[in-house]
């Protein structure tokens, strides 16, 4: 169970739309579809780009959901040159560099979004994902609390602190906060997230009992 866990934090990622974070049926999977429509907290912005721009958006898009990721990353590079001031293709770009296992180019494209828009929770999220894999937990912690302090809803930044606190800083207390707190944004439970509750609760009561007979 917890092997699968060290996968899925891996990927939960989603691909993001040009100046804002996507958000749709939340599934902790990298398959997650994108849409063109973002969202912070209850507001949804549609970002004001050319035609052309939507047009090589979609194109990237298209490639992520193939897994074309040389393809997307072509197109990515290029929307970066001529709209440098939208930050969705460089966070897309980042995403892209983690799945193909390049995180230094996968930090830089993600500061570069930062640098452009610093208020973008999925910007956050992705490069705790990033740190995560690179073993900087504390970093990835940070980056996970930034993406909430920007939206305190967003549900991938609290899967991932939730994994974080189990897996990797060992604080059950917390991570069954942003368990809880995850699954209560769901319009339905995630049964997989629902059985590591469980797991966590069991193990946590068994450690408690383990403790208390110690003092005995």
């Amino acid at each position: 169970m917890e092997f699968s866990r060290r996968l899925i934090i891996a990927c939960v990622a989603c691909a993001v739309w040009l100046s804002g974070c996507a958000v749709s049926k939340p599934r902790p999977s990298e398959s997650q579809q994108p849409v063109a429509v973002a969202v912070i907290g209850n507001k949804k912005i549609k970002p004001d780009v050319s035609p052309s721009a939507k047009r090589d958006y979609d194109r990237a898009l298209a490639s992520i959901r193939a897994k074309r990721y040389e393809q997307a990353e072509r197109i990515l590079v290029r929307m970066t040159q001529t709209y440098p001031t939208l930050s969705g293709p460089y966070v897309n770009l980042g995403m892209i560099y983690h799945r193909m296992g390049r995180s230094d180019q996968a930090m830089e494209t993600l500061n570069k979004a930062i640098e452009i828009n610093p208020n973008r929770p999925d910007t956050y999220n992705q490069l705790g994902i990033v740190l995560r894999s690179a073993g900087q937990f504390k970093a990835a912690h940070d980056a996970y609390e930034r993406a909430l302090h920007f939206d305190p809803n967003y549900v991938y930044a609290h899967l991932n602190l939730g994994i974080l606190y189990d897996l990797y800083l060992r604080d059950a207390s917390k991570a069954l906060d942003h368990y809880e707190r995850y699954q209560s944004l769901l319009p339905k439970q995630d049964q997989q997230v629902s059985k590591w509750v469980i797991d966590l609760e069991r193990r946590t009561q068994k450690r408690k009992k383990t403790k208390t007979a110690k003092k005995r």
